[in-house]
């Protein structure tokens, strides 16, 4: 892929990779390449196997068989330029949101923490607990936990699911943001096809344990969402979803 004129990098790259439960496939061979500065959404139904897809990256969980590849080394663990957002925020409760983010960061300065706290808008919220915060407030707190970490890809697993339509539309908001400021590579995990239009720059539907399509979305940012533009690439998804015979839920 040329951006500018410029060759962008391969980050990641899947190379026929697939996972079985107790002798259930869940995943048949998938190839999948991922470059610099890409945001690929994954969508399907239910059960199709885009959070386990989501996993075996982020090196959470081993493929059965096939390898993945981020930045020509085999993904076989966990690393520090990978990190994950998910629903759930899992902050510490006893813990302000400052304390929070400087769990494991023992050489944080207090710039670098204030500078990231006003990335996602916290800085009046630094010395609240988790609980007295807003959902979306406590998914910043996990947003800016990551960023203190500097990934070079962001995994994102439905992390907007519970918010309500408001907050997480500006959690998208803020997401895109980031993704175009840090030039992160990203890839977001969704059952939401106008979040999926809204972000990506292709999605990817998983369905029937395979790979079933990538569609590139080459819409101008930052995206109109009631533009006759997005609604057809939206009803475009609908109906090759329906035409594989695999349902968005929700």
């Amino acid at each position: 892929m040329n951006k500018g004129g410029f060759k962008m990098q391969t980050v990641l790259e899947l190379k026929a990779v697939t996972k079985k439960f107790n002798g259930q496939t869940i995943l048949n061979p998938i190839d999948l390449t991922i470059q610099q500065n890409d945001f690929i959404a994954v969508i399907g139904k239910s059960g199709a196997g885009k959070s386990t897809l989501l996993r075996m990256i982020a090196g959470l969980s081993a493929p059965s068989s096939g390898s993945i590849w981020q930045n020509q080394q085999r993904v076989t663990t966990t690393n520090a330029m990978t990190r994950i957002m998910f629903q759930n925020p899992r902050l510490l409760p006893w813990k302000t949101v400052a304390q929070n983010l400087s769990i494991g960061q023992a050489k944080i300065t207090s710039e670098q923490l204030a500078t990231t706290l006003a990335q996602v808008d916290l800085t009046a919220n630094q010395h609240q607990y988790p609980l007295t915060l807003s959902g979306g407030q406590q998914q910043r707190v996990a947003l800016a936990r990551i960023l203190l970490h500097h990934p070079e890809l962001l995994l994102l697993d439905e992390p907007f699911g519970a918010l309500d339509a408001f907050t997480r539309q500006s959690m998208q908001q803020l997401i895109e943001n980031l993704w175009k400021a840090q030039q992160l590579t990203a890839l977001l995990v969704t059952h939401d096809i106008e979040e999926a239009v809204a972000l990506a720059s292709k999605i990817v539907i998983v369905g029937q344990q395979q790979l079933l399509q990538e569609i590139p979305i080459n819409l101008p940012r930052p995206r109109d969402r009631h533009s006759p533009a997005f609604k057809a690439i939206v009803q475009q998804i609908i109906s090759q979803l329906e035409t594989s015979q695999v349902q968005p839920a929700g």
